[in-house]
């Protein structure tokens, strides 16, 4: 791991964990029930999640994390796969303080 405190975390997960169940359009799978708080709705929009969490794992992505420090250096990580970073990437010449994955990496 890093030799001083970690400053800051960037995850890569192709939005899956950020976007969740949530419906943008309102309607999920043809379900014809709108009450969100029905057992119906919510059994939808679990099977929903999840069907989007298995698209983007099996599509061969792996999920990345990587982790900076005050110790000018970064760890990138495979967190689903391994609890030991894959690479550290040295040569900052201050800490890092900010991370982030672009949408198209």
């Amino acid at each position: 791991g890093h030799g001083h405190r970690v400053n800051t975390l960037a995850v890569s997960c192709d939005y899956i964990c950020r976007t969740g169940p949530f419906d943008h359009y309102g309607k999920i799978a043809d379900l014809e029930v709108r009450d969100r708080d029905s057992d119906e709705w919510r059994e939808a929009a679990y099977k929903a999640a999840v069907a989007k969490y298995n698209a983007f794992k099996g599509s061969g992505e792996h999920e990345r994390l990587i982790s900076g420090s005050d110790d000018f250096t970064l760890m990138l990580w495979h967190p689903t796969e391994n609890k030991r970073p894959i690479k550290r990437l040295t040569g900052h010449q201050q800490a890092v303080n900010h991370l982030a994955f672009s949408p198209d990496s």
